[in-house]
């Protein structure tokens, strides 16, 4: 894992503390229930908890199979892993595998299925350009180079960032948030954006 996002994730203060049913409410975006295996009491609550954080958020889900287990071999050397359903497998939905307990790492792979689902090429290539990458999700670029993950990380930190901070590292993640999501972030009182960088 990258340095720097290590550093963030013992840094950053994570807040998904929050106890209400998920379900659809005036203005909220539909959070479908995902089938879920392997999810102890705990990280039922977790799941719960970061599915709200979405709905509040107007970022809408889509169906997702998703799988709690306690190596970290089913996800490949990572802490989470999502593999969108193929394309040519019309009854078949997107899966989520998490190898680690901590709740950032749930909130981005949900991060990833809304960003697969929900982004436009036109919205992928801007925040290409405001990131300064060159490509969305090429595996010959380091994990931390790839817009995917660099998007999940935005959307990831900016639901969950629960005390203010001007660290820089931080910053450069969730000021890109409304330009991927086309929304102000959750709690703009938390980060001071500059202007230009929220992709208006």
């Amino acid at each position: 894992m990258n340095t720097v996002i290590r550093l963030l994730l013992t840094t950053v203060v994570i807040s998904i503390g929050f106890n209400a049913d998920i379900g659809e409410g005036e203005g909220d975006a539909r959070v479908a229930q995902p089938m879920v295996i392997g999810a102890s009491a705990e990280q039922q609550q977790t799941l719960d908890d970061a599915l709200l954080l979405f709905q509040e958020a107007g970022l809408e889900l889509p169906p997702l199979v998703i799988k709690f287990v306690g190596t970290a071999e089913p996800c490949e050397g990572h802490a989470g892993l999502y593999r969108p359903a193929p394309a040519d497998e019309a009854a078949s939905i997107d899966k989520i595998t998490i190898c680690h307990r901590l709740p950032l790492f749930l909130v981005h792979e949900l991060a990833h299925a809304w960003a697969h689902h929900s982004l436009t090429p036109e919205t992928r290539q801007r925040f290409l350009n405001h990131s300064g990458l060159d490509r969305w999700n090429d595996h010959r670029d380091v994990w931390n180079n790839r817009g995917t993950e660099r998007a999940a990380h935005t959307i990831a930190y900016a639901l969950t960032l629960a005390t203010p901070t001007d660290n820089p590292d931080i910053l450069r993640l969730v000021c890109g948030y409304e330009l991927l999501t086309g929304d102000p972030m959750p709690r703009p009182n938390l980060a001071t954006c500059p202007e230009a960088e929220n992709g208006t």
